[in-house]
Formats: C-alpha cells, structure tokens, sequence
C-alpha cells in the first residue's frame, strides 16, 4: 500500500503530465473531439487526463504526446496526408 507521501507524489506527477498536453494541445488549437479521432481513446478519458483525475498509462501520454507534436505533423504532410485544417 502506498503511504500519503507516495500518494501525493503520484498526484502532482498526474496533475503535470495533464497540464503538460492541455498546453500542448491548447497551442495547436485543437479540440478534444479532434485529439480524440487521432488517437483513439474518449474525448472524456482525455479531459479526465487533463484534469490529473485519471490516472495516465505511459503508453497512453506517449501517444497523446507523439499526435501533439509538431513532427508528427509535419512527417504526415510530407507524405501527401491531411488532417484538421492544417495543410
């Protein structure tokens, strides 16, 4: 079982990690609708994510990082793919 310490650690790393892809997705102005279609996972679990209420897989951070970043976008748009309003 985990002591208070140990469990007020892993809220405030839930709380970062959250604030972390709300900015990120908040600069590239997009919706949790649209992230959501990308990686497929609820719009709701995201936001729950956001909000540090959940607890995140790494899996899950990673993927949600890898379609926030700006390579990602671009590697997609140099092979010819669209997506969002971005071209």
């Amino acid at each position: 079982m985990a002591t208070s310490l140990e469990t007020k650690d892993l809220r405030a790393l839930r709380r970062v990690m959250g604030q972390e892809l709300r900015t990120l997705r908040r600069q590239r102005k997009m919706t949790l609708d649209q992230l959501s279609r990308k990686v497929g996972l609820r719009a709701r679990q995201l936001d729950l994510y956001e909000l540090g209420r959940s607890a995140i897989t790494l899996e899950h951070f990673v993927r949600i990082k890898w379609a926030l970043s700006e390579k990602h976008v671009v590697l997609k748009q140099s092979v010819g793919l669209v997506f969002g309003r971005r071209r």
